[in-house]
């Protein structure tokens, strides 16, 4: 059996690319949709409706609901009360931490960068969560490297964020 999930799913915005997107994603027993959105936006794409499900992401809702923290993470890092953020977690190559922080800077506000930054903060094996040169060579004032975060601590940037940045080079859908 053939079944697709998506990660990334535009291959084209042209009429012709759609079609044959279209008829590539019928050929499937089973597309997972993510959410009702997803479910909708393949249904207007041409997916035979009966061939999707809705497969939500597991979160869990009790931990997530209750972040706090915020505060102390803005004193921490030196961020304003009231200023706003771009929060990214996850900064390894292929994040395209680089745009990102232009993107910030163009809209002058700070971009707080969370990951690990060198070996010492990985385990052996996991060495691609460290982000390249590209990333680490980025110098502004408005950029903030933390490092590796505690549990708490990225609890306490997550509840002050103001825009949640997990991007990608596979995908668009990368703000909350």
């Amino acid at each position: 059996k053939k079944i697709y999930t998506p990660h990334f799913n535009v291959v084209s915005v042209t009429q012709k690319g759609r079609a044959l997107r279209s008829r590539v994603w019928n050929n499937y027993q089973k597309i997972i949709a993510l959410t009702e959105y997803a479910k909708k936006n393949f249904i207007s794409e041409g997916v035979k409706k009966e061939k999707i499900s809705i497969l939500p992401l597991p979160i869990d809702y009790k931990l997530y609901s209750k972040m706090s923290g915020g505060r102390k993470f803005r004193r921490k890092f030196g961020i304003g009360s009231k200023e706003d953020f771009v929060l990214v977690v996850g900064i390894r190559t292929g994040k395209n931490i680089p745009t990102i922080v232009s993107a910030c800077k163009k809209a002058g506000v700070k971009c707080v960068l969370i990951g690990p930054l060198s070996k010492s903060h990985v385990i052996p094996g996991q060495e691609f969560l460290i982000p390249g040169q590209e990333t680490l060579s980025l110098k502004d004032e408005n950029i903030i490297f933390t490092g590796k975060l505690s549990q708490k601590d990225l609890f306490g940037a997550l509840d002050s964020a103001t825009i949640f940045a997990n991007s990608s080079e596979h995908t668009f859908e990368c703000f909350s």
